[in-house]
């Protein structure tokens, strides 16, 4: 029964609102009217649920009213100054005074159509102003009715000229049908027009071009053969409107809502009662609903709810929404194929809803729809054209008939089944205000769309969908039909949950790129996060820079880890290369701006190969249109072997005062780390036989652009060093629980891929390991020394600087010269010096923070590095030039093996004799004291 109404009250020229609700459902009726009369109309509360039906169709007539927006033009009314359509094949036209100006046609004329034949294809030919409907685009039709009999009342759209007449295979049905129940009342009939050369509803002539509208009052049975109407019964017809949306989209009719008496049978396993909502929040607030509990394991158990019948017009669609609450995941189904009273359809009938249960919101309320189509042909179908009941399948299992999830003592509840003619879930670009994905006006049910709604963009809009940089897109289901195109600008985002449908180039990316006449500068990591993008019609398509010192290559090329770094396009190229998933290039464009790539949406979880080569090196990129946490990157790539640290390296060519530099980001210290549409980045290979990097969908977010931003209040030490115009910085961070070994995650090793005139690592006490980024306990600090690397040409000076953050009070930062022995306070000034021969290792320069001022009296042999460079040299760094030296190695027996004296250099390679593979403990003595180290031989 209908629980809520409200009046609907409209006085002189006063704009109210009627609200509709049936039965607390979420479809509320919402219409504004605006009379140029006095009218007072009142719902009163005798409607029945057995009466909907009849109600509904009143209901429509007064949608009509308010259904006309800046979307609707008339495109005939059959006023003065009308031309009289043509008659043809039996049939004869009249214009003629409207006999019934009550309800909702008021006008006065009308057009009189009679028979003066039996010719089931008897037709009107309206002539209207030739109106253009896009190419896949889809409009709607409107016209009021006038009838004393029921009859098939249909229309084509396919005339191709202003005197043509279109064909018989053009003739559709309305999408709903004219009430038996209020003969000889204005009622409201709705067609569905589409430009396209397949499917229905459809007219391809002309480039879309609406010549005239073909009006069949009465072609018999709906499949056209035979009459209903003899030649003394006239239908009226009137308000030829052509709409962008469709006015039926509001109408519901609830026919079960387990209020009132219930007709609910469980079969095959299943039982059913009826019991009070147990969870009346949300979008279901009835007092009762339907409890369906399983008796046995049977995937086929149903519940069979008997309805009063429903006619489906043949070959037009209608939706059933249903309310749905589980405690546990299920996969819902129904039948719609009974043909009687007391049946139970066909198993080939079960079709499933068009959206799922949300396993996240279990024991909520929860809306499923499903296609309800009357046809002898296609599924979801039943061809009987009456919809006698409703079969639930609550529980399908797995989703193929042959298991089930529910045990016995888990119900689900069910409620308010309800017919429509929309779609819920249908939200379509109108692209009447702006290029805005996010204004709501641009969309067919005035908001954007949401994760649970289908999607389709038309060609032919007044403006294209652009997802531009501060809004994100997340469609459920996505379709871009021929010829429309969606942009997403830089930083913008698009997220697809279910199918995507669209040609190629029905995606362009955008990505802002930076430009620099110098050769060396502005390059950019890009992947291209579409699919069905070539390199040859990426060039064409964009503006890359030509080289200087060989003008015959682009600004475009691929990395190998052959040793042989990128590898440029030539400007004539004209193979077959595509940006394929997940692949990274280097670009540089010629001038500043957008970089643009054409193609179609990327779906599914993807993956890459990498291998190890001369470095183990891989470029790859993001391969979605959407941003990409870091942290779960790496979760999802943490096979054994996969990648030899947790470490990805990004470019960014403004770094280090515009040379650029790579920047090292790690799971444990930038798991938050989020990566941009079309950004790419290299990764380190391990030693996987078939090795890959995997990239999930479900991984994908809607961020603000956070490209190599980064906000922290962790401790951190950055140096930088400067020579001739060139800079590079190493970072330093400290962090409780991790140690000066090598910390996966935490530490991130240098990126030497590229060959570089000037860089600054960090190193490990224990292994020959260059480092962009170390993290160290974040405690004793007085204790720590950690060696710092540099690759730097001679005779140049060198300037080191430090940057800290966050360190304890006290705490300063030196940085110690082992060869010319001496210590700088970095806190209060830069460290300089003019290098007597090139440098490319650790052991000349030690970091050190400490409370006290540091000397040379505070030397010794701390911080000196000792592993094995291979099974037969061991390399020892951090040595005081000058002093004496003595080194003894012992096996783990005792037993001495090598025993050598010497004065030190700065850096030492020593060679070891054959050993046996074990542990070896090594005893260093100097001036300063004396060192033991373990090394491991293999």
């Amino acid at each position: 029964m209908i629980k809520n109404y409200d009046y609907l009250c409209v006085y002189g020229n006063y704009l109210t609102f009627f609200k509709f609700n049936l039965n607390n459902s979420p479809y509320n009726i919402k219409i504004c009217l605006f009379f140029e009369f006095s009218l007072m109309l009142i719902l009163s509360k005798y409607f029945k649920l057995n009466n909907i039906m009849k109600k509904i169709t009143f209901l429509s007539l007064l949608i009509l009213l308010g259904s006309y927006s800046i979307s609707a033009q008339l495109v005939e009314d059959f006023e003065p100054g009308a031309t009289t359509p043509d008659g043809l094949f039996g049939l004869d036209n009249e214009i003629v005074a409207n006999s019934n100006t009550t309800g909702i046609n008021t006008s006065a004329n009308c057009l009189q159509m009679t028979r003066n034949n039996g010719n089931w294809y008897a037709l009107s030919r309206v002539n209207i102003a030739d109106q253009t409907i896009a190419a896949s685009d889809k409009k709607f039709l409107t016209l009021m009715v006038r009838s004393s009999a029921v009859t098939n009342f249909a229309v084509r759209f396919d005339a191709d000229s202003d005197t043509g007449n279109g064909s018989n295979a053009g003739i559709i049905q309305s999408l709903n049908a004219y009430d038996a129940n209020n003969l000889n009342e204005w009622q409201q009939l709705v067609y569905e027009i589409r430009s396209t050369a397949t499917g229905n509803h459809t007219f391809t002539s002309n480039g879309g071009t609406l010549f005239n509208l073909i009006i069949h009052p009465d072609s018999g049975n709906a499949s056209n053969t035979g009459v209903v109407l003899d030649t003394s019964t006239p239908i009226f017809i009137d308000q030829l409107t052509i709409t962008d949306t469709n006015p039926l989209a509001s109408i519901t009719n609830v026919v079960e809502n387990f209020e009132g008496t219930v007709d609910a049978t469980g079969q095959f396993g299943m039982s059913n009662s009826v019991v009070a909502n147990p969870n009346q929040t949300g979008i279901n607030t009835s007092a009762n609903c339907l409890s369906i509990t399983r008796s046995n394991t049977n995937w086929y158990a149903l519940s069979r709810v008997n309805i009063e019948d429903q006619t489906i017009t043949l070959g037009a669609r209608k939706f059933l929404s249903i309310m749905v609450r589980s405690s546990v995941a299920t996969t819902f189904a129904v039948r719609f194929d009974a043909d009687s009273d007391t049946s139970i359809g066909s198993n080939p009938g079960i079709i499933r809803s068009l959206n799922s249960y949300d396993d996240n919101n279990l024991n909520e309320w929860q809306e499923l729809i499903f296609e309800v189509r009357s046809t002898a042909t296609g599924e979801p179908v039943f061809s009987s054209g009456t919809l006698y009941n409703i079969i639930l399948h609550p529980d399908l299992g797995n989703g193929t008939n042959d298991s089930n999830d529910l045990d016995t003592s888990t119900p689900i509840f069910v409620d308010n089944l309800t017919l429509l003619f929309a779609n819920p879930l249908e939200n379509n670009w109108l692209g009447n205000t702006s290029t805005d994905w996010a204004t709501g006006s641009n969309w067919s049910k005035g908001s954007v769309p949401t994760a649970t709604e289908i999607v389709t963009i038309p060609n032919g809009t007044t403006f294209a969908p652009t997802i531009n940089t501060t809004t994100g897109a997340n469609p459920g289901s996505l379709t871009i039909e021929t010829g429309a195109v969606v942009t997403v600008e830089d930083g913008g985002s698009l997220i697809v949950t279910g199918a995507v449908n669209g040609a190629q180039g029905s995606i362009l990316y955008k990505r802002t790129l930076t430009a620099d006449a110098d050769p060396t500068k502005a390059w950019h990591l890009v992947t291209s996060p579409i699919a069905g993008v070539s390199i040859v019609n990426f060039i064409a398509d964009n503006t890359l820079a030509s080289g200087t010192t060989n003008t015959n290559f682009r600004g475009i090329g691929n990395y190998t880890n052959d040793g042989n770094g990128f590898n440029y396009y030539e400007v004539d190229y004209a193979g077959t290369d595509a940006f394929n998933v997940a692949k990274g290039f280097a670009i540089k464009n010629a001038t500043a701006g957008t970089l643009e790539f054409s193609g179609f949406f990327r779906k599914s979880d993807r993956e890459i190969s990498i291998s190890q080569g001369t470095d183990n090196f891989n470029l790859v990129g993001n391969a979605f249109l959407a941003y990409m946490n870091l942290g779960t990157f790496f979760t999802n790539n943490n096979a054994v072997d996969r990648l030899s640290e947790s470490t990805i390296w990004l470019w960014d060519p403004s770094a280090n005062a515009g040379n650029g530099g790579y920047i090292t980001k790690m799971s444990g210290t930038d798991a938050a780390f989020e990566i941009a549409p079309g950004q790419a980045f290299f990764v380190s290979a391990g030693a996987a036989a078939s090795n890959v990097v995997s990239f999930s969908e479900a991984n994908q977010s809607h961020k603000t652009d956070t490209f190599l931003k980064n906000a922290n209040s962790r401790t951190e030490i950055k140096l930088k060093i400067d020579q001739d115009n060139l800079i590079n910085t190493t970072k330093l961070y400290y962090i409780e629980g991790t140690s000066t070994d090598f910390d996966n995650g935490f530490d991130g090793s240098l990126f030497d891929g590229i060959s570089s005139d000037l860089s600054i690592y960090s190193g490990l006490i224990n292994e020959d390991k260059k480092l962009s980024v170390q993290s160290l306990p974040n405690s004793n600090f007085d204790e720590m020394i950690v060696p710092i690397g540099l690759k730097a040409a001679s005779g140049k000076e060198i300037t080191i600087s430090a940057n800290s953050l966050n360190l304890p009070n006290g705490i300063n930062v030196f940085l110690e010269d082992r060869l010319n022995n001496t210590f700088t306070n970095l806190n209060d000034e830069n460290f300089k010096v003019t290098l007597n021969e090139n440098l490319d290792s650790t052991g000349r320069f030690f970091l050190r923070t400490s409370s006290q001022v540091l000397s040379t009296s505070s030397l010794a042999l701390a911080g000196v590095q000792v592993f094995k460079m291979n099974n037969f040299i061991l390399s020892i760094r951090g040595l005081q030039e000058g002093s004496k030296t003595g080194i003894t190695i012992f096996n783990t027996l005792g037993k001495q093996v090598l025993n050598s004296s010497f004065t030190s250099t700065n850096n030492l390679d020593i060679a070891l004799p054959k050993l046996a593979s074990g542990i070896y403990i090594v005893n260093i003595k100097t001036d300063n004291g004396s060192l033991n180290k373990k090394i491991i031989l293999e």
